[in-house]
């Protein structure tokens, strides 16, 4: 009979330990950062601050005039309104909640890289990797959606890390759904989690049966809002109506944003209201990529260098909406490329790690950064998108120390696993087994000596009757 040990349930020591530590040093890094650096929101983000004012005061969720909108996703502005009805609006009690967000954020990248190699230091290091990003610190200092969808989405890959069964499918896909109301972006993922179930060898039944399951509760949860917007705009918008007009944006700028308010050359200015102009942004953008489908192409470097290459927007936004000088805000950015590209590089190797003895469980991650990376291939795109990669790639930097790990991996893991462990340390496997073999013969002949001296002594302590001698 073989015993198996739930890995899932029993959290090593260590692990508690090096989690307690990653949620002192966020809230000791970041709430120093937020408390130094906190500018007034701006663009967006006041947006964002406005909506969820009004939200709290039961104002409904609509444009300063009181007209109903689904331009921006819901999500956020929802989430601040939360807090709004107990604090009253803030921005302080804003960037206190990106704070915890984040810190909660770290946790789950810990978790996620013990899930996937089930070694203490893997998952510390990633914890901590992802503490240690500065342009993360700059980010909580201002009232983005980067830290809630981040942690929603980092909290499905680990719903998806340990699936094995359709509950959890339909767990990770709620979480997907809260997300898509933040931002929409998975509203599409479900296509993409098929092609992983199939590479992570799950079978073309059994794929399709956790993509549906994923899929199912991912809709249900934005249905309420899909309805409000039906009701309210006359149309069956998912989440927001803002998709069509960035994907048009992304045919008339290679990087970055564009907006004009001439309507000799911005012809979704002539739309009448925002639903209709984002079925002309839509139509717009897809006659013009199915015409020039090289130019997507060709625009790919260029598109890969502006999501990959730095940390300029949130250090930027420092200097323009805060207080910071150019130099300041130059001498941030630097230091924060500098970290970001040694995680980088960390990662990089990491992957190949991670490609050699646990291919498996590249999968997920590498098959969620490709999905993530190519949608902003299409849209115009700069730094602030990556963001919701960058726990990724700390789990996927941690992986480094699993070529030094000696805590091995238990056997009730599945076999696959097991193996990729035993070729990391082969050798001392090797001996371990031999010795044990070598161990046999000697260990069955004590025990057989042991068992005749035990039968011999009872056998002198009972006497045979005189019928029986």
């Amino acid at each position: 009979m073989t015993i198996k040990r739930d890995t899932h349930r029993m959290l090593p020591r260590p692990l508690v330990w090096g989690a307690v530590g990653v949620v002192l040093a966020n809230l000791a890094i970041r709430g120093t950062w937020v408390a130094l650096v906190h500018p007034p929101p701006y663009s967006d983000y006041a947006w964002y601050f406005d909506a969820a004012t009004r939200l709290a005061e039961g104002s409904g969720y609509g444009l300063w005039d009181g007209a109903p909108t689904a331009y921006w996703p819901v999500g956020w502005p929802f989430i601040l309104s939360v807090l709004f009805r107990l604090t009253g609006p803030s921005v302080i009690t804003g960037l206190i909640l990106q704070v915890l967000l984040s810190t909660a954020t770290a946790v789950v990248v810990l978790m996620l890289a013990h899930r996937l190699t089930h070694n203490v230091r893997v998952a510390v290091a990633g914890g901590f990797g992802y503490t240690l990003l500065p342009s993360g610190w700059a980010w909580d200092s201002q009232l983005g959606s980067e830290q809630a969808f981040t942690l929603l989405t980092v909290t499905m890959l680990f719903l998806l890390a340990g699936a094995d069964r359709w509950p959890r499918y339909a767990g990770a896909g709620a979480i997907a759904g809260a997300a898509s109301l933040v931002r929409p972006t998975l509203l599409v993922f479900p296509a993409a989690l098929l092609a992983i179930e199939l590479l992570r060898s799950r079978g073309p039944r059994r794929a399709v049966a956790h993509t549906a399951a994923f899929s199912v509760a991912l809709l249900a949860v934005i249905a309420p809002w899909t309805a409000r917007n039906t009701a309210v705009l006359d149309s069956p918008v998912p989440v927001s109506t803002n998709g069509g007009v960035n994907l048009y944006m992304g045919t008339r700028t290679d990087t970055g944003y564009w907006w004009s308010d001439n309507p000799a050359d911005n012809p979704l200015i002539t739309a009448r209201d925002e639903v209709t102009r984002n079925r002309l942004g839509t139509r717009l953008a897809l006659s013009y990529w199915s015409g020039h489908p090289g130019r997507l192409v060709a625009l790919a470097p260029k598109r890969l260098k502006a999501l990959y290459s730095s940390n300029k927007s949130p250090f930027s936004a420092l200097r323009a909406y805060g207080d910071w000088p150019a130099d300041t805000a130059r001498r941030w950015q630097r230091a924060a490329d500098l970290v970001y590209w040694l995680l980088m590089t960390a990662a990089i190797a990491g992957s190949v790690v991670m490609w050699r003895y646990l291919s498996k469980e590249l999968w997920l991650i590498g098959g969620f950064i490709i999905f993530h990376t190519a949608l902003w291939l299409v849209f115009s795109p700069w730094d602030r998108f990556r963001f919701p990669l960058t726990p990724l790639f700390a789990v996927l930097a941690g992986t480094v120390l699993f070529l030094h790990g000696r805590r091995r991996m238990p056997y009730s893991l599945p076999s696959a696993r097991r193996s990729g462990l035993r070729r990391i340390s082969g050798a001392r496997n090797a001996v371990t087994l031999m010795a044990a073999h070598a161990r046999l013969p000697v260990l069955r002949a004590q025990v057989l000596e042991a068992g005749q001296a035990e039968t011999d002594a009872f056998h002198a302590s009972r006497p045979l009757p005189v019928s029986l001698r």
